[in-house]
């Protein structure tokens, strides 16, 4: 798995890391896997033989930026905004204000998948990335292609046709690979590390005040 992120990473750009990856972790059990971290200037052929993720809006991504009519949900030739398409009118100014979650055939090796959550800018990325973050939008996130906005609608679609009856959905097929899971069982477990080595920091500070106060 390869992950390619801005070179500048705000703190939206963060927060919509961990709710991809939190949203994974649910599913980790007992997997493992191999997980790079890219910049967005990382060449092509690094991304070969790997499934992708890639986080950030059109302008501090080059993958996102460079990919961008491969998208179901493209942006204007400006990146300032998403554009129409067979599925859905997006009118300009709206286009400037939604997230997206697009799951895509990875341009760079058949067989391998690419998963682009964006937005015009970080927060709206943000916002999209949070469909996947919580159980009550999950449910929502059907098909390939989904835009957020802010007022908290969602709308979902298919773009790739599929053979049978069978549905899938962009959490369901980035799930199914097992490289992204074993990802998230090491981001679980940092974070439990994390979370410990506070509460103790924590613990020495309030110990080591009541020992001042009382003398």
């Amino acid at each position: 798995m390869a992950v390619v992120v801005p070179q500048d990473l705000d703190h939206y750009t963060y927060l919509a890391i961990a709710n991809v990856f939190n949203m994974l972790g649910q599913y980790a059990e007992g997997n493992t896997g191999d997980i790079q971290f890219y910049e967005d200037q990382v060449a092509a052929t690094d991304l070969q033989k790997h499934n992708v993720i890639a986080v950030g809006t059109f302008k501090n991504n080059k993958v996102i930026r460079d990919k961008n009519d491969k998208l179901y949900f493209q942006y204007r030739p400006d990146g300032t905004g998403f554009i129409s398409n067979e599925k859905m009118s997006i009118e300009e100014d709206y286009g400037k204000r939604i997230g997206s979650l697009q799951l895509i055939d990875s341009p760079y090796e058949s067989g391998h998948g690419l998963l682009a959550v964006t937005g015009a800018s970080s927060e709206y990325l943000y916002i999209a990335s949070k469909l996947i973050a919580s159980d009550s939008t999950k449910w929502k996130v059907s098909g390939d292609g989904v835009v957020t906005d802010k007022d908290g609608n969602i709308n979902a679609y298919r773009f790739k046709k599929q053979t049978g009856e069978n549905q899938s959905s962009v959490i369901s097929d980035v799930v199914q690979r097992s490289d992204v899971l074993g990802f998230m069982v090491a981001i679980v477990l940092i974070l439990v590390l994390v979370l410990i080595s506070l509460i103790l920091i924590i613990r020495k500070y309030r110990k080591k005040r009541g020992e001042s106060d009382e003398t």
